[in-house]
């Protein structure tokens, strides 16, 4: 005889229709005998109403019902009810013909057993069917369980990105900090010198002057002349570093609160800082910046964050040109004859101040600026990468502008948008 399988709980039942009394009696006791909860329904009816307010474990259902409607029908209304379409159903027939068996299993039912009953192939079938069912919901409780990980996971995975995230925001933030530090003692730094030079030019001409009164009794040849000239040069170099200090003081505050800013005098301050960078170094051609500048109103932001961004961008495109420049990037005429150009050009569409930066040459490779995987930021590889970075947080994240980075051309364009006042 088959194993027979560990008797249900309590709650669970198997539901037995046929309207003949003595099938009723030999099916109830051949299931009661091995453990097994059992109740009856003698119509079609009757075993509806039954399945529907509580849910049995398996149905064995008479085909040839004499009265209301048949196994056929019943199987088909009980397949219909999302109370009991998933309850396996065993027609019970003493039908020989294929055709009524195929048609049985067409509407729904997972098996048959044939009368007068063979107690051990009645037992085989339904701890078939029980073991199926039971493996069934092991298998829908297993989903349910995969489907909570899976979302657990997800969750996890999100807070994961969010406190990276995070943490990406926050190291560029440092990283801000400790340039704006590093740049504040330069600015000190270039204030000594600052008076440094203008006293030297003060004795200069005081020295000059002096040489002007003894030129008649004293042959000082060139002197006075040079010593104009190096007075000259002085008070100009002097008038440019103080230039630069100022722009240099404007990207060392830290300031709390926005306020109107021209685009153009930051743009043009970033390239007083950056002057000595645009001249040749090297192999490297002297850099030409050519500036078109369209007609911007003011913009509402945190000047000095947007100098540097301007800052960052600009270094990263100078970087470029020099590690393009260098001998064991060059392995072709054309590379040593380019002509390094950065184009500044400024204008509006009524909503966004626009500014683009382009070079004229496709240097600034896409494995130092890229989108990251959730596509809500950029990525930064090493220093170029991280002064990207930077300014788009600067611009983004905290003037709610856009920036897009594109070398798909012939050069190299970084668009930055900030948003006009409304």
């Amino acid at each position: 005889m088959p194993e027979i399988m560990q008797a249900p709980s309590e709650s669970d039942f198997i539901l037995v229709v046929d309207d003949n009394p003595i099938n009723l009696e030999v099916v109830g006791r051949i299931l009661k005998n091995k453990g097994f909860s059992v109740r009856i329904a003698i119509d079609g009816e009757s075993a509806l109403q039954q399945a529907i307010e509580e849910q049995p474990t398996l149905i064995l259902l008479d085909i040839m019902l004499s009265s209301g409607a048949d196994g056929f029908e019943t199987c088909r209304r009980l397949k219909e009810s999302s109370a009991t379409q998933s309850v396996p159903i065993i027609f019970m027939t003493a039908l020989s013909e294929s055709e009524s068996k195929v048609h049985g299993l067409s509407l729904g039912a997972v098996d048959y057993v044939t009368k007068p009953f063979n107690e051990a192939e009645l037992l085989a079938r339904v701890n078939t069917h029980l073991r199926l069912q039971d493996l069934m919901r092991a298998l829908q409780n297993r989903n349910q369980q995969l489907e909570q990980e899976i979302d657990r996971r997800q969750v996890t995975e999100e807070s994961l990105q969010r406190l990276n995230r995070e943490l990406r925001k926050a190291q560029v933030k440092l990283v801000q900090q400790e340039k704006l530090s590093a740049m504040k003692e330069v600015v000190q730094s270039i204030e000594c010198e600052i008076n440094e030079v203008a006293r030297v030019g003060e004795y200069s001409e005081k020295l000059l002057a002096i040489l002007k009164e003894r030129r008649k009794t004293v042959d000082l040849g060139d002197i006075p002349r040079q010593l104009g000239d190096v007075s000259r040069s002085l008070k100009l170099t002097s008038n440019t570093i103080v230039a630069m200090n100022k722009s240099l003081r404007l990207l060392a505050q830290d300031k709390k609160q926005m306020r109107d800013a021209s685009l153009h005098e930051l743009l043009d301050n970033t390239l007083i800082i950056l002057r000595y960078r645009l001249k040749s170094q090297g192999k490297r051609a002297a850099i030409e910046v050519d500036r078109q500048y369209g007609h911007l109103p003011r913009i509402r932001c945190f000047p000095d964050q947007i100098l540097q961004a301007l800052m960052n961008i600009l270094s990263s495109t100078i970087d470029a040109f020099d590690e393009f420049s260098r001998p064991s990037n060059a392995g072709s005429d054309r590379q040593e004859s380019i002509i390094p150009q950065i184009q500044i050009s400024t204008s509006t569409d009524g909503i966004w101040c626009i500014l683009d930066i382009c070079d004229n040459e496709a240097i600034l490779m896409e494995k130092q600026i890229r989108a990251d995987d959730s596509g809500r930021g950029l990525k930064a590889e090493q220093d170029t990468g991280l002064n990207l970075l930077i300014a788009h947080q600067i611009i983004v994240d905290t003037h709610g502008g856009k920036f897009s980075f594109d070398n798909s051309g012939s050069g190299t364009k970084i668009e930055v948008k900030l948003p006009l006042q409304t």
